[in-house]
C-alpha cells in the first residue's frame, strides 16, 4: 500500500488532511514476474550459447562467469 497525504489549509471550517492510499500489490507481482522472465531468458541464452563457447573447459568457465557478471549487473541496475 502506498499513501499520499496533503494538507488542506482552507477546508470548510479549518485545516484538514487529505490522504489517499493505493494498493500496489498487483504492480509488485507483475514486476517480479517480469524480472523472473528476464532471468529465465538470460539462462536460456547462456545455455543456447554453451556449445559454441565450450570448445575448451576454460572457455566454458570464462563464458559462464561473463554471463553471471552481466546478469548481476542487470539485476543491480534494476534494483536502483
Amino acid at each position: 500500500m502506498v499513501w499520499n497525504a496533503q494538507l488542506l489549509a482552507d477546508y470548510e471550517d479549518g485545516p484538514a488532511i487529505l490522504a489517499i492510499g493505493q494498493d500496489i500489490t498487483s504492480l509488485k507481482q507483475a514486476q517480479e514476474k517480469a524480472l523472473q522472465s528476464e532471468r529465465l531468458a538470460a539462462i536460456g541464452q547462456m545455455i543456447r550459447a554453451w556449445p559454441t563457447k565450450a570448445a575448451t573447459p576454460s572457455r566454458a568457465v570464462k563464458h559462464a562467469w561473463r554471463c553471471w557478471r552481466l546478469k548481476a549487473k542487470i539485476d543491480r541496475n534494476r534494483s536502483i
